[in-house]
């Protein structure tokens, strides 16, 4: 397949949101032809655009290299692979001030020896938040004292109750290891993650975020290979839902109604 077909001319990239003019019905980056709409680029006509669903989820099944270990994966993963990649070497250390930067484990080894009195004396890091995923980081003191442990879904859990009505999906705890979380710690989750607004992550670990096409919440990840009613994959822009990210439709507007992104 020849991916120029679905480059965008304004950026010359593969179209990020692809969208389709309705003067001369052009492919476009949504964020590329959003402020040239008083006047279209190709046909200089006055035009107004839509979003093209198809061709979004052709776009997505795209197989692309990832920029730090050069493994290929489909774009709707690369996203949540360039978050946890092994090689990437621009993390930067939480520390607030701090500039060092480098791959996971190096950073994680800097911050533990040049920073242990911020570990000791104040985890929660108003400013910057913490790094997560490593066994000797496992455990942070909220404020109020409540030990938060890091499961091992890559989670957060306080070991409360979440509130009555959950699903029959666990025991109503969050956690302790894995499962769903409380609406404190999913807050902790998106914080420490830096997700944009309107993402989430399910109770195995993956970020999710809701279709504008469907209005359901989808991960992207291929966890259906046997499912015939789709081609394997949790959305991403529409089709079937992975069990997590139904559970986390039905759990949205009340388990996490008061959660808040940094904007």
């Amino acid at each position: 397949m020849d991916i120029k077909m679905f480059e965008c001319p304004v950026c010359y990239e593969v179209a990020d949101g692809a969208v389709e003019t309705t003067c001369c019905h052009q492919l476009f980056c949504e964020k590329c032809i959003r402020p040239l709409t008083s006047s279209c680029p190709l046909c200089r006509r006055t035009c107004d655009y839509q979003p093209n669903y198809a061709i979004r989820r052709i776009i997505d099944t795209l197989e692309v290299p990832c920029e730090f270990c050069n493994e290929t994966f489909v774009r709707a993963n690369m996203t949540l692979h360039r978050k946890t990649c092994p090689c990437r070497d621009d993390l930067e250390c939480r520390a607030q001030g701090c500039k060092f930067t480098g791959q996971k484990d190096v950073v994680i080894n800097h911050f533990i020896t040049e920073h242990i009195d911020l570990m000791i004396n104040d985890p929660v890091f108003p400013a910057k938040k913490a790094p997560i995923g490593d066994p000797r980081l496992l455990r942070i003191k909220q404020r109020d004292g409540t030990t938060i442990r890091l499961g091992s879904s890559g989670k957060h859990y306080c070991g409360g109750r979440l509130m009555p009505g959950h699903p029959r999906c666990c025991d109503g705890s969050c956690g302790p290891s894995n499962g769903c979380n409380c609406s404190a710690c999913m807050q902790l989750d998106i914080d420490i993650r830096k997700l944009p607004v309107g993402y989430y992550v399910n109770r195995e670990g993956a970020i999710a975020t809701k279709s504008d096409k469907t209005g359901l919440i989808y991960c992207g990840r291929h966890t259906m290979p046997h499912n015939r009613h789709c081609d394997g994959y949790c959305g991403p822009s529409d089709g079937p839902q992975c069990r997590a990210c139904e559970i986390l439709q039905q759990i949205k507007d009340t388990e996490y109604r008061l959660i808040k992104w940094d904007k």
